[in-house]
């Protein structure tokens, strides 16, 4: 569903200001180089944001004997 959004958004966008659509009906006619770089640079994108929020991620330190068999 969202790359179906995806593609109708992006052709309204390549649209707007006279241009030519990126999506014809004909593959000869079409910029999908374009729709794959916007791809490639969300991708990249998400690869950042998921990186930072990583990063700021810490594990905590278990207490000694926590989670231990047996213990009383």
């Amino acid at each position: 569903m969202c790359s179906c959004v995806c593609v109708y958004v992006m052709g309204k966008i390549s649209k707007r200001g006279g241009r030519s659509n990126w999506f014809q009906h004909s593959l000869n006619r079409s910029r999908l180089d374009r729709y794959y770089w916007v791809l490639a640079g969300l991708s990249l994108l998400n690869m950042v944001v998921f990186l930072f929020v990583a990063s700021c991620c810490r594990y905590k330190n278990r207490e000694e004997g926590y989670g231990r068999q047996g213990s009383a």
